[in-house]
């Protein structure tokens, strides 16, 4: 008998098609190093949840509609690779103040819902290549990626036999500036 463990759920900026084809343009330069993240799962992760109830969802959804978060433009730079996930990923030289802000709050609203988080300062990234093995050269690869961030979503993790799908189950907007 299977129990109900929850959904994978995170917190991410999701982006529009425009954004997702110039993301993935780029990304398409390290098809031969590992494996390329599907275009439509392209996001940057706020607040990873791991499996929560449903209480704890709902929870979490009533908090997320109480935020008042201004949306900012956010310019991404550089490519980079983590040796422990291997992984390359796009990330901005200097985060704005508003994205440091709203995952400030997410945060915020996690802890006081007692739902578990890694520790570690949040980096700003958007993952691009999963399974690359080899560090790759990356300093001479040139980026320039900017979007305008107005909204944050809530996505589920989904597994099935193609590989794995973010779904967006809810969506909240930021305020315009």
């Amino acid at each position: 008998m299977m129990t109900n463990q929850g959904k994978r759920l995170f917190l991410a900026l999701g982006f529009n098609r425009k954004t997702q084809r110039q993301i993935s343009q780029y990304q398409n330069q390290f098809a031969t190093w590992g494996s390329l993240v599907s275009t439509t799962n392209l996001h940057q992760t706020l607040a990873f949840l791991g499996q929560l109830g449903e209480e704890q969802e709902q929870q979490l959804r009533l908090w997320c509609r109480q935020i008042s978060a201004a949306g900012f433009k956010q310019i991404c730079d550089h490519f980079g690779y983590w040796r422990k996930p291997q992984i390359i990923y796009l990330a901005p030289d200097l985060p704005p103040p508003q994205l440091l802000s709203l995952v400030t709050s997410l945060h915020q609203i996690t802890d006081a819902l007692g739902i578990e988080r890694e520790q570690r300062p949040y980096q700003p990234h958007i993952t691009l290549c999963r399974k690359v093995r080899q560090p790759p050269e990356l300093a001479d690869l040139a980026v320039d990626i900017s979007f305008h961030a107005d909204h944050f979503a809530l996505f589920q993790s989904r597994s099935d036999a193609t590989g794995v799908r973010y779904i967006e189950l809810e969506r909240w907007p930021l305020l315009s500036n």
